[in-house]
């Protein structure tokens, strides 16, 4: 039986390619930097509920920033509570920037970022986030999650209560083409835009319910799509959620976005309660917009 390390940084520092890291039941208060190495698997003993990384608001939690190696999907993170993150300005909770690694069952919980992603923040390559919990995070942008360039991928997320001064209370994702499927984001808020979601690329949107989050437009969704970009929105559930000013629902913006078998109920605005759109080449098609109400026009 290997010898046991006395913090989780000594034991991935100490481990190579393909080594697995199991993490005993506890909490580890660290900031830890993921070494130059491929196929590290760091798995809890546990679980998410007892198995705890604290960042004691010093630092990310988790920072992946590999400068010689190729980090894929071989490197998994699996089982951890991901809090206390602070101090940073992207990604207080975990930051991952060039790296395609798995993140899994995670909780990533009361992290704060000055900039973007308070919860995590992800640029350039292709990593997977899984049947995770990203909650009570907060930063200018990105409150949650903050996708810059990349073509992660997003599955069975619950993305809950988390706050933006900005834009993207839940979930902001800039450039690149993400794929956001199977997920819950609830009770979210934004200053600005997107209280739930702000989409800025030709990112996918599956099977994604979008509730009760609130912003000062595009309550729900806020979509805006550079020069060529066109996200595709499918089977969505946009119901409940609030903007003080417009887009109750989404609010699109230059938005050449496909929307197909979606259901936008019960949310309010100002103008605009259910679609509030201004220019651009958007397709509505199977869209039930229905029960939503505005103060002053397009309900």
């Amino acid at each position: 039986e290997a010898s046991p390390f006395a913090t989780i940084q000594k034991g991935i520092d100490s481990a190579s390619d393909g080594d697995t890291v199991l993490v005993a039941v506890g909490t580890y208060t660290e900031n830890i930097i993921w070494p130059e190495i491929n196929g590290i698997k760091l798995i809890s003993a546990g679980d998410s509920s007892n198995t705890i990384i604290d960042g004691g608001g010093t630092s990310s939690v988790i920072y992946m920033n590999p400068q010689t190696a190729t980090i894929d999907t071989t490197t998994l993170i699996q089982g951890f509570k991901i809090t206390n993150g602070g101090n940073v300005n992207n990604g207080a909770g975990i930051f991952c920037s060039g790296s395609s690694p798995q993140f899994k069952s995670l909780m990533v919980l009361g992290n704060q970022a000055d900039n973007l992603g308070g919860g995590i923040y992800i640029q350039y390559g292709s990593a997977r986030l899984t049947k995770s919990l990203v909650m009570n995070n907060t930063a200018a942008s990105g409150g949650g999650v903050n996708i810059y360039n990349s073509n992660a991928v997003l599955v069975d997320l619950l993305i809950e209560n988390n706050n933006s001064s900005q834009r993207g209370g839940g979930l902001y994702i800039w450039a690149g083409s993400c794929s956001v499927s199977n997920s819950i984001v609830d009770n979210n808020s934004a200053g600005s835009s997107g209280g739930g979601i702000y989409l800025e690329s030709s990112s996918n949107l599956i099977n994604v319910r979008v509730a009760n989050n609130s912003a000062g437009s595009g309550g729900g969704l806020a979509v805006w799509s550079p020069s060529g970009s066109s996200p595709s929105l499918g089977n969505l559930t946009i119901i409940g959620n609030t903007a003080s000013n417009i887009g109750g629902g989404i609010y699109m913006y230059n938005a050449n976005a496909n929307i197909t078998n979606t259901l936008i109920y019960n949310n309010s605005a100002n103008d605009g309660a259910g679609i509030h759109a201004r220019t651009g080449g958007f397709t509505l098609t199977d869209v039930i917009i229905s029960n939503n109400s505005a103060s002053s026009n397009g309900g």
